[in-house]
């Protein structure tokens, strides 16, 4: 009999808990709802507030999204250029183009002419070695001179207009301070091959360009330093009317 009195008793305390909890929420429930319907620019303040809020937050996510965008694609660019450079360096093997150095030079001391033959005395005035240099004369001083004359010891070419220095059967550059001769004979290499006479009488002008060897291809290459000269007065008389 006790212990269902006691139950009982129990049941009630917690129900009554209850009842009390329900009011105090359902008050609260009540105040709130009095607040806003007495207050409804403080409703309206707090809801503008949380709209800028949003848009602030979306703003600085965007701000911060293009950023990382920008990142994304500079990165991969940089890559792409690394890359693409890589590939061309391994298939076009490029290696540095020789050249002259600055002052590789050489002067025309004195010439001679006669009817069968065009003597050069060639002096190097610069400071490094020259293996030989192309001879180009002409008729004209209005025009460029064309015309390659075919050295007279013709062990001596390398290419049309091309002379190489040589000492006995060896070459020999040309050293500084060193002058050397050369002589070239009145005929000339045609278009179709063969070898004839120049078809004009009086050398009128003539460029000398100088070139070196390259130690690692072998071939020729030519120096900016160019002689180009007038010769006045029909004083070279290359072949005889």
């Amino acid at each position: 009999m006790r212990n269902l009195t006691a139950e009982t008793g129990l049941e009630e305390q917690k129900e009554e808990e209850t009842k009390t909890g329900k009011l105090y929420y359902y008050q609260l429930f009540i105040n709130d709802t009095k607040l806003n319907l007495l207050n409804p620019k403080t409703k309206m303040e707090k809801t503008k507030k949380e709209i800028k809020n949003k848009k602030a937050f979306l703003k600085n996510k965007k701000a911060v999204s293009l950023m990382l965008s920008y990142v994304i694609l500079i990165t991969i660019a940089i890559t792409m250029a690394i890359a693409v450079f890589a590939w061309l360096k391994i298939m076009a093997n490029v290696e540095p183009v020789a050249s002259c150095e600055e002052e590789t030079s050489i002067i025309l001391d004195e010439y001679s002419c006669d009817s069968e033959m065009f003597i050069l005395q060639i002096k190097n005035n610069g400071r490094f070695s020259v293996d030989g240099f192309i001879l180009s004369v002409g008729d004209s001083v209005e025009r460029t001179p064309t015309n390659h004359l075919i050295p007279f010891n013709t062990r001596e070419v390398t290419g049309e207009g091309y002379l190489r220095f040589f000492s006995g059967n060896d070459a020999s550059p040309l050293g500084p301070g060193q002058s050397r001769e050369a002589r070239f004979t009145n005929h000339e290499k045609k278009p179709d091959g063969t070898i004839e006479e120049v078809d004009f009488d009086y050398i009128r002008n003539l460029r000398i360009q100088p070139f070196i060897i390259d130690d690692k291809s072998e071939k020729k290459v030519l120096c900016d330093n160019v002689i180009r000269q007038t010769i006045e007065n029909d004083n070279c008389r290359i072949r005889e009317p």
